[in-house]
């Protein structure tokens, strides 16, 4: 009767401590999705800041040709601008990488990568998609 009573207190531990991992892990994955949607409003508010930014500086650019045109302005003013213009272009692309991987990131961490790409499981099985393709036919040769 030791024996079984031992067996079953060190079984009753085994439970114990298999549900106290589970419940770690549980945790886990909540405050990592907390963190990824954290990151995708941040990351989108980034991207729409440099949207702004990029309209403001494409603004700035027009109106400084504008005055080139009419001569009140000088040429390295719209240099300057055109560089500013391209900066706010560039940071706006990045903030928009930023955001589309904070987006699929956050997909990964729900196991909603193929809902979220339009893919089933059937579909993935066979290998056929039953869409078009939205990547285009052929890529551009590199330059």
């Amino acid at each position: 009767n030791r024996q079984a009573k031992a067996d079953y207190a060190i079984d009753q531990l085994q439970i114990r401590q298999t549900e106290l991992t589970n419940q770690k892990d549980a945790n886990q994955v909540q405050v990592e999705v907390q963190n990824y949607v954290i990151g995708l409003r941040q990351a989108r508010a980034r991207y729409q800041a440099a949207d702004r930014n990029r309209v403001l500086q494409q603004q700035l650019l027009r109106a400084e040709q504008e005055k080139l045109a009419l001569g009140t302005s000088t040429s390295s003013n719209v240099v300057q601008l055109q560089r500013d213009f391209v900066n706010a272009q560039s940071t706006e692309i990045s903030a928009e990488a930023s955001y589309i991987e904070m987006r699929i990131a956050l997909n990964n961490a729900l196991g909603r990568t193929l809902p979220a790409n339009h893919v089933t499981i059937a579909e993935a099985r066979s290998g056929v998609v039953s869409r078009p393709s939205s990547l285009p036919a052929q890529l551009p040769a590199p330059q």
